[in-house]
């Protein structure tokens, strides 16, 4: 069962790690939307669930892109897990509890 601190994490390697940021991306989604449920608060599993389903438009190559809009790449990746960092860090504060230990950037 992935809890919030795991989820975390993993958001944090898709930051850090460009060379596997697909496989991660593709991981992070089956975890939250393949697999059991989720270990964490129901705000948590909404802000982790509307980023699963954003990130089936992350694209990593320009030319799979090929122009669509809908589409994105590294730069809009990094801002929406960003986000969710932040959103998820918001919640229990900047130094409280497991998701205040998550760092947005």
């Amino acid at each position: 069962m992935a809890t919030t601190e795991h989820l975390g994490a993993l958001l944090q390697e898709i930051l850090g790690d460009a060379a596997r940021r697909k496989e991660l991306v593709d991981r992070f989604q089956d975890l939250v939307l393949k697999g059991p449920a989720l270990e964490a608060s129901n705000e948590d599993v909404e802000v982790f669930a509307e980023l699963a389903y954003g990130l089936d438009f992350y694209e990593p190559g320009p030319e799979v892109r090929g122009g669509d809009p809908s589409f994105y790449g590294d730069e809009r990746l990094m801002e929406e897990v960003r986000e969710a960092l932040g959103k998820l860090g918001r919640r229990t504060g900047s130094r409280g509890g497991p998701v205040g230990r998550l760092e947005a950037g």
